[in-house]
């Protein structure tokens, strides 16, 4: 599905990103795919240094949550600027920042919610340095 922007939203930033996600869910959808075909191969093994999927796959959520903002949902309404991207992203940083605290019986559920804020903090930075407000 191609990814459409607002015609007097566009600009060399909104392409760039645009690019820099694409790249980013590409790279990440490989690392997944390399863990589940050693999964398959060595399953104990591979949990053992599981770790880093869980950041792989809350990163995978961050970037397929701005492809989606990008291409607008399924609403119809239209495509999002890069600025209000940017806000989107803060306000759910924020929102599970607050609620961080709420620990589940499940060790990797709070591992899971660590990774997801990171991951959104990471895509907070690298959007604020784009548009000019970090």
């Amino acid at each position: 599905m191609p990814i459409i922007l607002a015609e007097k939203h566009m600009t060399d930033r909104h392409t760039m990103y645009i690019a820099h996600n694409t790249s980013c869910i590409k790279q990440l959808e490989l690392k997944l795919a390399k863990f589940t075909k050693d999964l398959l191969e060595n399953p104990s093994h591979t949990m053992e240094w599981a770790d880093s999927t869980f950041i792989t796959a809350a990163e995978l959520e961050v970037s397929c949550q701005v492809r989606n903002c990008l291409e607008g949902d399924v609403t119809g309404d239209s495509a999002i600027t890069l600025e209000q991207m940017h806000s989107y992203l803060k306000d759910r940083l924020f929102n599970l920042a607050r609620n961080i605290n709420s620990q589940s019986t499940s060790v990797s559920k709070n591992f899971m919610q660590q990774c997801r804020v990171a991951a959104l903090l990471n895509e907070v930075e690298y959007l604020g340095r784009l548009i000019g407000n970090a």
